[in-house]
Formats: structure tokens, sequence, C-alpha cells
């Protein structure tokens, strides 16, 4: 700006001004040969913004005179620019905006790590289950090879003698020992090897030892727990046909051993062993 008034020295001022968002400004202004002045101010409403200015005098009288204060209240009239308004909403909406984005977009990455963290649990778990798989069907094999190798042994034991049926033709239901001698009818019965299931233990014999007899598997397993807590090897044994689930002494050895030891079990302890009895497979 450049003034001049007769009788008086020209006068140039420069000034700047910084504006951040029509809400603040800060401005610096040069009165050549006169003073310096520093001001601000802030927009308190739409229409009303309040200021300071500082002068400092710069020339001769600057010994005899101080620095000046100016407090500035400016009001605004007409009309609002509607459209300026329009595109500051505009503006607040769209940092809304980014702001809820920039949020979800953290959500996303975390559902994502999340993600790939299941699949990688999910891939260990299928693993594993593969390898259980496997090591269901190596068992599968392995039984059944043991059940025909058991077959055969029955079959083996038939033909040498080691027990079967007396009576001609095999339709007596009595059972002879290795030396053709009948065995007790009513410690020996016949089951036939595919009605049998084991529920837990497995007699290796072509026999096993019924000491107590159940239909409830529940019960079963309580008295084969008894009677493991008192010391013998028990198991439990269901029987498809008749529907009862058995529970037996894995005693090794031939039927006249498994008869001999059924006897003493019967003598010495009649209240655990006085029904029990021999399931012979057929």
């Amino acid at each position: 700006m450049f003034r001049m008034t007769p009788g008086t020295n020209f006068q140039i001022d420069g000034r700047a001004t910084f504006k951040y968002k029509d809400i603040a400004w800060l401005s610096g202004t040069y009165r050549y040969d006169y003073a310096v002045t520093i001001g601000g101010g802030v927009q308190v409403h739409d229409r009303v913004s309040v200021g300071y200015a500082y002068d400092l005098a710069i020339n001769n009288i600057s010994d005899y005179s101080g620095g000046t204060h100016e407090v500035m209240v400016g009001i605004t009239f007409g009309k609002t620019d509607e459209k300026k308004s329009v595109i500051q909403e505009l503006e607040e909406k769209v940092d809304t905006i980014r702001m809820k984005q920039s949020k979800q977009g953290e959500k996303i990455d975390d559902v994502k790590e999340q993600n790939d963290t299941l699949m990688e649990q999910n891939k260990e778990f299928k693993n594993t289950i593969d390898k259980q798989n496997e090591e269901i069907e190596k068992l599968k094999e392995k039984i059944d090879k043991e059940v025909e190798q058991f077959r055969d042994t029955i079959k083996q034991m038939r033909e040498e003698g080691g027990f079967g049926r007396s009576g001609e033709g095999g339709t007596d239901s009595k059972y002879t020992d290795s030396k053709g001698r009948p065995l007790p009818e009513d410690m020996v019965k016949e089951v036939d090897w595919e009605d049998t299931e084991f529920i837990y233990g497995k007699s290796n014999d072509p026999y096993f030892m019924t000491v107590a007899s159940f239909r409830e598997a529940e019960r079963a397993k309580k008295k084969a727990d008894q009677l493991n807590a008192q010391g013998h090897n028990t198991g439990v044994v269901y029987n498809k046909e008749r529907e009862w689930f058995y529970v037996f002494l894995q005693k090794p050895g031939s039927v006249e051993n498994g008869l001999q030891k059924l006897r003493e079990l019967k003598q010495n302890n009649p209240e655990d062993f006085g029904d029990a009895w021999i399931h012979v497979y057929k």
C-alpha cells in the first residue's frame, strides 16, 4: 500500500497474512520509516471475529513513544456465502468418512489376520485328523489280521483235539478236554464268534471266562473296574445276539486250566464268582 499526504513524507505499507481454514490468522505489517505491526485473530462466530495487533515504532520518535496496542472486533454483514458453507460442511463430512474408513480398515486387517490364524489352525487340525485316520486304518488291518489268526487257531485246536464237542456228529452240547473227557455243562457255554464284540480288553484264547453279566454297559464297566481294583485283569464283551454285556477275566491257557482256575474262584470267592462260567467259541 502506498500513501502520500501533502506536507508529510510518503508512506509505504507491506502486509503478509497467514490463515488457517477461516478459523484463525496471523499477520505482519511493515510501515516504511514508521513501525512494524504484528497481529492475529480468531473467528468466534460465522459473522464475528476478534483480533489483536501491536505497533512497534522504528523511526526517530521510537525513543519518545512506546508501542501501541490495538484490539479489533470484526462483524461481517451481508448474506452468508451458502456455497462456501456447503463446501465446508462437505469437507467436514469427507474428513469424518475418512476417519471411519481408517478405523474400518484397521478392523478389516484384524479380521484378515484372525482368518489367517484360523486357516492355519484348520490346516493343522486336518493334518492331525488325517494322521489319526491312517492310524485307525492300520489298527483295523491289525485287528482283522488277529481275528483271522484267532479263527485259524480255534480251527487248528479243534482238529488237534484241544477241545471239542462230545457225541457223534458233534451235536451234543457237552465239551471234552484234550484227553476226551467231558467238560461240565454248567460251567461251559457256547458262543458264536460273530456275535461277540469286545468293548474293552480282549481274550486271545478260544474262550473267555465270564464272571458277571449285565444288560447295561455302565454296570458292566463298573463291575470290571471293581475287579481290576482287586488285582484281576478284566474286560467287557458284548453278545449282540442275546444283548448282554459280559465281564470276563483274561486268563491265558487251555480250557482245562481255565476250568481249574474257575473252580478255585468259585470256591474261594463265591460272592463274586459263584455264577461264573466259561464261554467257548463255536
